[in-house]
């Protein structure tokens, strides 16, 4: 089971370089699964609204939102949450929770991957791959946790979860074509 952090699928659907898009393709052709959470949904919406909203017009921004909704509901290979389940988050009250920042203080990561690194967790038994483009989460191993806090990572089944780095090349790709899944 994959955990596409939020740059992942924005990039992805940007059409910012071959990789992102790759694994997208990977996920629509059914040679990886992913599990997307109502966080991540919401992390992808807000980003893409806020740091894009500039440069893109609003039928590219329209776009992508199509793009990204469709695929993430239609997907065979995407577990995707209902739209009930995405309108319960408020992205900002979620990352004040305090848990998620003492996690983040712990482990040296920011507090707003908190929650991608617990649902990778709660997945455990069926060995997650985070992937992302943040190259300080991805630094992060989850098999270190002894050293954090004194548990054995073997025996809390910690050292499934694997967080793999993504190197995005920013070119644009319009030539590729997204999977249809509509």
């Amino acid at each position: 089971m994959h955990i596409l952090d939020s740059n992942v699928w924005i990039f992805a659907f940007l059409k910012s370089g071959e990789a992102p898009l790759d694994y997208l393709y990977q996920v629509y052709n059914g040679e990886i699964t992913v599990r997307l959470t109502p966080y991540i949904v919401e992390e992808v919406v807000t980003n893409i609204r806020h740091e894009y909203g500039g440069r893109l017009t609003n039928e590219q921004l329209d776009e992508f939102l199509t793009n990204f909704l469709s695929f993430s509901s239609n997907c065979d290979h995407v577990d995707s949450p209902s739209q009930e389940e995405i309108g319960k988050i408020d992205l900002l009250q979620e990352r004040a929770k305090p848990h998620y920042h003492l996690i983040g203080e712990t482990l040296g990561i920011q507090a707003k991957d908190a929650p991608i690194l617990l649902s990778a967790y709660q997945l455990r038994r069926y060995d997650p791959l985070i992937l992302t483009a943040d190259e300080e989460f991805a630094s992060l191993d989850p098999s270190d946790f002894e050293s954090y806090s004194g548990l054995n990572p073997s025996e809390r089944n910690l050292t499934s979860v694997t967080i793999e780095y993504l190197e995005i090349d920013e070119d644009i790709t319009p030539d590729r074509d997204l999977p249809d899944t509509n």
